[in-house]
Protein backbone atom coordinates (compact mmCIF):
# COMPACT_ATOMS: atom_id res chain seq x y z
CA UNK A 1 0.00 0.00 0.00
CA UNK A 2 1.35 3.44 -0.95
CA UNK A 3 0.81 6.00 1.80
CA UNK A 4 1.44 9.73 1.58
CA UNK A 5 1.64 11.79 4.75
CA UNK A 6 1.03 15.44 4.01
CA UNK A 7 1.08 18.36 6.41
CA UNK A 8 0.20 21.17 4.05
CA UNK A 9 2.06 24.36 4.93
CA UNK A 10 2.18 24.05 8.72
CA UNK A 11 4.48 21.99 10.94
CA UNK A 12 2.96 19.04 12.75
CA UNK A 13 5.95 17.36 14.36
CA UNK A 14 3.74 15.42 16.76
CA UNK A 15 2.20 13.51 13.85
CA UNK A 16 5.61 12.88 12.31
CA UNK A 17 6.92 11.63 15.65
CA UNK A 18 3.95 9.26 16.04
CA UNK A 19 4.51 7.80 12.59
CA UNK A 20 8.26 7.57 13.17
CA UNK A 21 7.85 5.74 16.50
CA UNK A 22 5.12 3.28 15.49
CA UNK A 23 5.66 0.10 13.54
CA UNK A 24 4.38 0.55 10.00
CA UNK A 25 3.66 -2.63 8.07
CA UNK A 26 6.65 -3.69 5.93
CA UNK A 27 4.40 -3.83 2.85
CA UNK A 28 3.58 -0.15 3.22
CA UNK A 29 5.56 2.33 1.15
CA UNK A 30 5.51 5.56 3.12
CA UNK A 31 6.33 8.97 1.66
CA UNK A 32 6.26 12.03 3.88
CA UNK A 33 5.80 15.66 2.91
CA UNK A 34 7.16 17.45 5.96
CA UNK A 35 7.28 21.17 6.63
CA UNK A 36 9.50 22.79 9.21
CA UNK A 37 12.21 21.33 11.35
CA UNK A 38 12.30 17.59 11.12
CA UNK A 39 14.66 15.29 12.94
CA UNK A 40 12.84 12.22 11.71
CA UNK A 41 14.44 9.70 9.42
CA UNK A 42 11.97 8.74 6.74
CA UNK A 43 13.34 6.90 3.71
CA UNK A 44 11.10 8.81 1.32
CA UNK A 45 10.43 12.43 2.15
CA UNK A 46 10.32 15.88 0.63
CA UNK A 47 9.55 19.33 1.95
CA UNK A 48 7.87 20.85 -1.08
CA UNK A 49 6.61 19.58 -4.41
CA UNK A 50 5.40 21.77 -7.24
CA UNK A 51 3.47 18.69 -8.38
CA UNK A 52 1.67 17.45 -5.26
CA UNK A 53 -0.93 15.95 -7.59
CA UNK A 54 1.68 13.35 -8.63
CA UNK A 55 1.89 12.22 -4.99
CA UNK A 56 -1.89 12.24 -4.54
CA UNK A 57 -2.22 10.03 -7.63
CA UNK A 58 0.54 7.72 -6.38
CA UNK A 59 -0.98 7.21 -2.94
CA UNK A 60 -3.55 4.58 -2.08
CA UNK A 61 -4.14 6.37 1.22
CA UNK A 62 -3.31 9.92 2.28
CA UNK A 63 -2.75 10.77 5.92
CA UNK A 64 -3.44 14.49 6.13
CA UNK A 65 -3.64 17.21 8.71
CA UNK A 66 -7.12 18.69 9.00
CA UNK A 67 -6.51 21.61 6.68
CA UNK A 68 -9.53 22.48 4.56
CA UNK A 69 -7.55 23.02 1.35
CA UNK A 70 -5.93 19.60 1.47
CA UNK A 71 -9.05 17.78 2.61
CA UNK A 72 -11.40 19.19 -0.01
CA UNK A 73 -8.91 18.64 -2.82
CA UNK A 74 -8.54 15.00 -1.75
CA UNK A 75 -12.29 14.52 -1.32
CA UNK A 76 -12.91 15.83 -4.81
CA UNK A 77 -10.56 13.10 -6.07
CA UNK A 78 -12.28 10.34 -4.06
CA UNK A 79 -9.01 9.52 -2.28
CA UNK A 80 -8.96 7.41 0.84
CA UNK A 81 -7.93 9.78 3.59
CA UNK A 82 -7.08 9.59 7.24
CA UNK A 83 -7.59 13.03 8.74
CA UNK A 84 -5.47 13.86 11.79
CA UNK A 85 -6.57 17.11 13.45
CA UNK A 86 -3.69 19.06 14.94
CA UNK A 87 -5.01 19.60 18.45
CA UNK A 88 -1.65 21.03 19.54
CA UNK A 89 -2.62 24.30 17.88
CA UNK A 90 -4.15 27.04 20.02
CA UNK A 91 -7.25 27.15 17.84
CA UNK A 92 -9.21 23.94 17.58
CA UNK A 93 -10.96 24.56 14.25
CA UNK A 94 -9.41 21.45 12.71
CA UNK A 95 -11.70 19.37 14.88
CA UNK A 96 -14.73 20.80 13.05
CA UNK A 97 -13.67 19.63 9.60
CA UNK A 98 -12.46 16.30 10.99
CA UNK A 99 -15.89 15.72 12.50
CA UNK A 100 -17.52 16.67 9.17
CA UNK A 101 -15.39 14.11 7.31
CA UNK A 102 -16.16 11.42 9.87
CA UNK A 103 -19.92 12.08 10.12
CA UNK A 104 -20.33 12.02 6.34
CA UNK A 105 -18.16 8.89 5.87
CA UNK A 106 -15.81 10.71 3.50
CA UNK A 107 -12.77 9.24 5.25
CA UNK A 108 -11.52 8.16 8.62
CA UNK A 109 -10.30 10.38 11.42
CA UNK A 110 -7.49 9.66 13.85
CA UNK A 111 -8.03 11.69 17.00
CA UNK A 112 -5.30 9.93 18.99
CA UNK A 113 -1.80 9.92 17.51
CA UNK A 114 -1.07 6.66 19.31
CA UNK A 115 -3.73 5.06 17.04
CA UNK A 116 -2.24 6.11 13.71
CA UNK A 117 -1.01 2.59 12.88
CA UNK A 118 -4.43 1.09 13.68
CA UNK A 119 -6.13 3.71 11.50
CA UNK A 120 -3.75 2.88 8.67
CA UNK A 121 -4.45 -0.84 8.96
CA UNK A 122 -8.20 -0.18 8.80
CA UNK A 123 -7.77 2.07 5.76
CA UNK A 124 -7.39 -0.91 3.46
CA UNK A 125 -10.87 -2.04 4.46
CA UNK A 126 -12.91 1.12 4.33
CA UNK A 127 -14.46 2.65 1.26
CA UNK A 128 -15.10 6.34 0.94
CA UNK A 129 -18.48 7.86 0.29
CA UNK A 130 -18.25 10.00 -2.85
CA UNK A 131 -18.05 13.71 -2.13
CA UNK A 132 -20.16 15.97 -4.35
CA UNK A 133 -18.65 19.40 -4.71
CA UNK A 134 -21.10 22.27 -4.67
CA UNK A 135 -19.83 25.09 -6.82
CA UNK A 136 -19.94 28.52 -5.23
CA UNK A 137 -22.65 30.54 -6.91
CA UNK A 138 -22.91 33.68 -4.79
CA UNK A 139 -20.34 35.87 -6.54
CA UNK A 140 -22.94 38.00 -8.31
CA UNK A 141 -24.89 38.45 -5.05
CA UNK A 142 -21.76 39.58 -3.23
CA UNK A 143 -20.81 41.91 -6.05
CA UNK A 144 -24.29 43.41 -6.07
CA UNK A 145 -24.23 43.92 -2.29
CA UNK A 146 -20.83 45.59 -2.38
CA UNK A 147 -21.02 47.64 -5.53
CA UNK A 148 -24.73 48.02 -6.19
Amino acid sequence: MNVLVTLGTTPFNELLRAIDEQQIDQKTILTVQAIGESSFNFNNSFEFSSDIQHWYDWADVVITHAGAGSIYRLLEQDKKIIVVPNTFRKDKHQLDIAKYVEENCYGSVCYELSEITNCLEKAAEFSVKPYNKTEFSGASDISEALFG
